[in-house]
């Protein structure tokens, strides 16, 4: 068994410009993802800037991410790097993880929007684990951990 932990960076979408993607209200701008194995060793990692098709990187994303709209200009766009994120995943089965379901929602969204389709990309969607909510559950929390 394989476990991959992802994280993802989003950048802006003016409202005008919302259902231009489905309504969505954030556009990927980076995708990082650590593969570890049983023993919760690191076996690979990805990680890939990602141009916004009509998002922008807004001054407070900007500080919070070390990410600038400059940074991106030269990035491949998300088609590609959920492409490239496919074909870099294991075959056979693997548990995606997170800090809170928001990039599992991300995910869905922007691939339902740009009508993306990637195999192994939905399997992982199918069974999100959403480390937010269990280490609140551990921990007893009525409500959810920040």
């Amino acid at each position: 068994m394989n476990y991959v932990l992802i994280d993802l960076e989003m950048g802006e979408v003016d409202p005008k410009d919302r259902e231009r993607l489905g309504g969505m209200a954030k556009e990927v701008i980076q995708l990082g993802a650590v593969l570890v194995d049983e023993g919760f060793r690191i076996t690979k990692e990805f990680n890939s800037y990602v141009k916004p098709q009509i998002g922008y990187v807004s001054r407070y994303v900007q500080r919070m991410t070390g990410i600038s709209n400059g940074a991106l200009r030269r990035a491949p766009g998300f088609p590609e790097v959920l492409q490239a994120f496919s074909q870099w995943l294991p075959e056979g089965q693997i548990i995606a993880m997170s800090w809170s379901d928001s990039d599992a929602r991300q995910l869905r969204g922007e691939m339902r929007a740009k009508k993306l389709r990637e195999k192994k990309v939905e399997a992982l969607l199918s069974g999100w684990v959403d480390l937010q909510t269990d280490f609140g559950h551990l921990l007893g929390l009525r409500e959810r951990c920040a």
